[in-house]
């Protein structure tokens, strides 16, 4: 689990804040499980935490981090790799999934 003081939600939650035009994390980890939080972009005190979860998530383990990678996930669209946070995308959700394999 993540220490952090974003909201937690549902998956159908997380899917109409995205549509709202919030943000959210869709984080799968094999110990935790499946996690979603959510946050508002306009909400500056949410988005630095978004952005500190973000940064320690996908930072490399061999630097203390957690080695995830990141995705931006929009309907219809292909994902998109992300390597920093961009607050300005809260209205797409973000995925990060452990990277299992990498080549």
């Amino acid at each position: 689990m993540i220490e952090t003081t974003l909201r937690t939600a549902t998956r159908e939650e997380a899917t109409e804040h995205v549509k709202a035009g919030g943000g959210a994390f869709f984080i799968l980890d094999p110990k935790a499980g499946d996690l979603k939080y959510i946050w508002d972009p306009e909400n500056e005190v949410e988005t630095e935490e978004a952005k500190r979860i973000f940064d320690r998530m996908t930072k490399p383990k061999s630097e203390g981090g957690e080695g995830y990678d990141a995705f931006y996930v929009k309907e219809g669209e292909p994902a998109e790799r992300m390597t920093e946070f961009d607050p300005r995308a809260g209205k797409l959700h973000l995925k990060l999934v452990k990277a299992l394999v990498r080549g």
